[in-house]
C-alpha cells in the first residue's frame, strides 16, 4: 500500500520543532514497527522522536538496529548531552533514566529500585517542563501504568497526548491507564498515528509562536462567545481567567479538531456539545501529583502542622480545605501528613479535609482513591506500605480507608460558591496562576474569611497573596506559607458584598455536609497495647518488602519480555538469512558439480576447505580430507609434485599461475591457481582448478 503524503510544517516553525516522546513496554516492538512503517521520511514532519522502553538493565539492546529497518529517518541510541534534531529518532539506552533539558537529552543513573523505575513518566515529565505546548506524548503497548502521570504533565503544560487503541495492543495496561485519565486526545492503532500527528502539528505549530489574541471590539470577540457556550453547558464562567491561558487551550483544541479560525470553532462548539465538554476538561487540566514540591511539603510538615495541633483541646476538630483538588493527590498528601502527626502525638483529635473541584469526573477519581503504580515515584516506600494497598497484579495503589474517611469530596466552584468556614488550613496550590487580578483578589478575601484567626494559607510555588498583603503575613515566603492577619472591620463589610448571609448557606457544599455524623479517624491506643503496636510495625515492614519484591518481579518480567521480542525478531531474520544462504550454497554446489571442473579451495595454511566431485579424478579426496593439508593427499598426476609450492608462490605474489599437467592415465589438464578473494578484496586462501583438455586435443587433431 502506498504511504499517504502527510502535511509539511512550514520551515519557519522549525526553530522550535515539536518533540514526540513515545513510551512502551511489553509488546512495544510491534507497536514501534507499526508506527514508523506508517510514516514517510521524518523530515517531512519536522519533529524529533524519542523512544523510551522498559529495557533489561544488564542486556545490550538491539532496539536501535531494529527500528532502523522501519524508517528512513536517522536512528541512534541516545548519549548524554546529545542535541535533538528534527527528522531523527533517539532511543533510551539500558539501565538509564532519560530527561529533556534545553533541547538536549540527558542520561542519569536510575535512583529508584529496579522494580519501581518509571522511565516513561520520568521522561514525559521532563519533556513537559522543558517544551510546554511543543511536547507530545504517545503511550503504546505495555503492562502497568507507566506513562500515565507523564500524560497529565504534558497535558497540563499545553501539549498533546496519544494512546494506542487497547484492542490493537499486545498488552493494554499502559494505554488503558493513560486513557482512563480522560486527557488523551487521540486513541488510535499505531499505524494511524503518524497521519493524525502530522495534521495536528501542521495546525498547532505551523505558525510562529502566537502572541495573545488582541482585544476585539465589543460583540465581535469569538472568545466571549466561547465563554457563553461554556457557561451555558457547564455552569462555570471562565471570562475572568487569564486570557492568554484560555487562548492557548482553545487553540490547542482547535488544532485537535483541525479548525483554523476561532469563529469557526464557535460553530463547532454549538454543533457538538461533546467538544464543549472536551474544552472544559482541557481548561481544568492542572499538573498534580502526591507531595508535589517536596521541600514545600516538608516546610508545611515542620512549620504548620505543629501549630495546627498545639492549641487544639482533646476532642476538637482540625479542619482543612483543599479547593481545586483535581483528582485528589494533593488533598490525600495533606491527609497523610496529618495522620502521621496524629500517630506521633497519640491524641484523640478529629480531622476533616474538605476537598473540592468543579470537575465531577476528577472528583470521582479522587473519591475512589485509586492511582497508577507510577505514584511510587512520588510516594516513599514507607508511606506506600503504611497508607496504600496494592492490587494483586501490582498495577495500581489505593488509599487506605482510614485516610479516605478523613476526606469529604464535594463539587464546588471556589470562585462563586460559598466557602467553608472555621478552617485551620487552606491549601490552594496552582489555581491562582490561572486567574485574572479581580478573581485573585476575590479569592484572597474568601480565604481570609474562611480561616480561623492565625490560620494558614498554602499556595503554589509560582503564586503569592499579591495585593492582599494586608490580609496575610508570610510564615515562610519561599515555601509559600502565609498566616491570616486580623483585619479591620471594614474588610468584613467589604467581603459581605460577595459572601452570602449566614442564613443563606443552607444549600452550600459546606452546609450540605452533616459534620455531626463524621466519625473520628484517630483513637488513642489502649493501655498495654505496645506488643500489638510492635507486631503491626513488623507486619508493615514485611508488607514493604513483599511489595518491593512484587514490583521487581513485574519489572523483570516486562524487561525480559522486551528482550525476548528483540531476540525473536532477530531470530526470525537470522532464520530467513540461513534459508537464503542454504539456497545459495545449494546453487553453488550444483553449479560447481555441473561444470565438471575439478576444484579445490585451500586456506593460507594450505588446508583443504572444500572441493568439487570432479577433483577425485585428479587427487584422491574423500569428505574426511577437509581440513587436511593438500600436500598430504596422494594425487594421480604424473611428473608433477610441486602443487603445494606453486600454491604458496601464488599466495606470496598474488599472481595467478597456469600450467599443463598430465594424469597417470594420460589425460591432459590445465592447472590454474588463483588467490581466493572475498567481496571485501581480502585474500583468504587459494582456488586450484583442473580443466580436462584431452577431448579438445582430439578434436584439434
Amino acid at each position: 500500500m502506498a504511504r499517504k503524503r502527510l502535511p509539511r510544517i512550514p520551515a519557519k516553525a522549525e526553530a522550535g520543532f515539536p518533540i514526540v516522546g513515545i513510551g512502551a513496554s511489553a509488546g512495544g516492538l510491534a507497536a514501534f514497527e507499526a508506527f514508523f512503517s506508517g510514516m514517510p521520511a521524518g523530515e517531512a514532519l519536522g519533529m524529533a522522536f524519542v523512544l523510551v522502553q522498559h529495557l533489561a538493565p544488564d542486556h545490550k539492546s538491539l532496539l536501535a538496529e531494529l527500528v532502523k529497518r522501519y524508517t528512513r529517518m536517522q536512528v541512534c541510541e541516545a548519549e548524554d548531552g546529545m542535541k535533538v534534531q528534527p527528522g531523527c529518532v533517539y532511543i533510551i539506552p539500558p539501565n538509564r533514566d532519560m530527561a529533556f533539558l534545553d533541547g538536549a537529552l540527558h542520561l542519569l543513573e536510575p535512583a529508584a529500585p529496579h522494580g519501581q523505575r518509571l522511565a516513561v513518566d520520568f521522561f514525559f515529565r521532563s519533556l513537559a517542563q522543558d517544551q510546554q505546548e511543543r511536547a507530545v506524548c504517545v503511550v503504546l503497548s505495555g503492562t502497568g501504568g507507566d506513562g500515565t502521570q507523564g500524560v497529565r504533565a504534558v497535558k497540563g503544560a499545553g501539549g498533546m497526548a496519544m494512546a494506542q487503541d487497547p484492542a490493537s495492543a499486545e498488552h493494554d495496561g499502559m494505554p488503558r491507564s493513560a486513557i482512563a485519565t480522560g486527557l488523551v486526545d487521540f486513541v488510535l492503532p499505531p499505524s494511524e498515528m503518524p497521519a493524525r500527528l502530522a495534521a495536528y502539528a501542521a495546525r498547532a505549530y505551523g505558525k510562529a509562536a502566537r502572541a495573545a489574541a488582541p482585544e476585539a471590539p465589543e460583540g465581535e470577540d469569538p472568545l466571549k462567545k466561547i465563554f457563553i457556550l461554556l457557561r451555558a453547558q457547564t455552569g462555570h464562567d471562565f471570562s475572568h481567567y487569564k486570557r492568554n491561558t484560555i487562548v492557548r487551550r482553545v487553540e490547542r483544541r482547535m488544532a485537535v479538531q483541525q479548525v483554523d479560525r476561532m469563529d469557526r470553532y464557535v460553530r463547532v462548539l454549538r454543533e457538538h456539545p461533546a467538544e464543549t465538554e472536551a474544552l472544559f476538561r482541557d481548561l481544568l487540566i492542572g499538573v498534580t501529583h502526591f507531595f508535589r514540591d517536596p521541600k514545600e511539603f516538608q516546610a508545611l510538615e515542620e512549620k504548620v502542622l505543629p501549630r495546627l495541633f498545639a492549641d487544639k483541646p482533646a476532642g476538637s476538630t482540625v479542619r482543612v480545605w483543599v479547593p481545586a483538588c483535581s483528582t485528589g493527590e494533593e488533598a490525600y498528601s495533606i491527609a497523610i501528613l496529618l495522620q502521621e502527626r496524629l500517630d506521633a502525638l497519640k491524641r484523640n483529635t478529629q480531622v476533616v479535609v474538605f476537598a473540592t473541584d468543579i470537575d465531577p469526573r476528577a472528583l470521582e477519581c479522587a473519591r475512589a482513591g485509586v492511582y497508577p503504580a507510577s505514584i511510587a515515584a512520588d510516594v516513599s516506600p514507607k508511606r506506600l506500605a503504611r497508607f496504600f494497598s496494592q492490587d494483586a497484579k501490582g498495577g495500581s495503589y489505593r488509599i487506605l480507608k482510614s485516610i479516605r474517611d478523613m476526606m469529604i469530596f464535594s463539587e464546588q466552584d471556589a470562585v462563586k460558591d460559598p466557602p467553608f468556614s472555621r478552617l485551620d488550613l487552606i491549601s490552594c496550590r496552582n489555581l491562582l496562576i490561572y486567574l485574572g487580578p479581580e478573581l485573585h483578589k476575590k479569592l484572597m478575601s474568601l480565604f481570609h474569611y474562611a480561616l480561623n484567626p492565625g490560620g494558614t494559607l498554602f499556595l503554589g510555588t509560582a503564586e503569592t497573596v499579591g495585593e492582599s498583603a494586608g490580609l496575610f503575613g508570610a510564615l515562610d515566603r519561599k515555601a509559600k506559607l502565609y498566616l491570616r492577619k486580623e483585619s479591620a472591620g471594614a474588610f468584613r463589610s467589604a467581603a459581605s458584598r460577595f459572601l452570602p448571609a449566614p442564613g443563606g448557606l443552607g444549600r452550600s457544599p459546606a452546609r450540605r455536609v452533616k459534620e455531626e455524623h463524621l466519625q473520628p479517624v484517630h483513637k488513642e491506643p489502649a493501655t498495654g497495647d505496645q506488643e500489638l503496636q510492635s507486631s503491626n510495625e513488623e507486619l508493615q515492614s514485611l508488607n514493604e518488602e513483599l511489595q518491593s519484591a512484587v514490583e521487581e518481579l513485574e519489572t523483570s518480567k516486562e524487561e525480559l519480555q522486551s528482550v525476548n521480542e528483540e531476540l525473536s525478531t532477530v531470530n526470525a531474520e537470522l532464520q530467513s538469512k540461513v534459508g537464503d544462504l542454504t539456497r545459495v550454497n545449494n546453487d553453488m554446489n550444483n553449479l560447481l558439480a555441473g561444470t565438471g571442473i575439478g576444484t579445490i579451495f585451500v586456506d593460507h595454511q594450505l588446508n583443504i576447505q572444500r572441493f568439487t566431485p570432479a577433483i577425485t579424478q585428479v587427487i584422491n579426496l574423500i569428505p574426511t580430507d577437509v581440513g587436511r593439508p593438500v600436500g598430504h593427499i596422494v594425487s594421480n598426476l604424473a611428473g608433477y609434485d610441486r602443487l603445494s609450492e606453486d600454491i604458496r608462490e601464488v599466495l606470496d605474489t598474488l599472481a595467478p599461475k597456469e600450467l599443463e599437467v598430465r594424469t597417470k592415465a594420460g589425460a591432459r589438464l590445465i592447472l590454474r591457481i588463483r588467490p581466493y578473494r572475498t567481496l571485501e578484496n581480502v585474500i583468504e586462501g587459494a582456488v586450484v582448478t583442473f580443466v580436462d583438455i584431452t577431448g579438445m586435443e582430439r578434436k584439434g587433431n
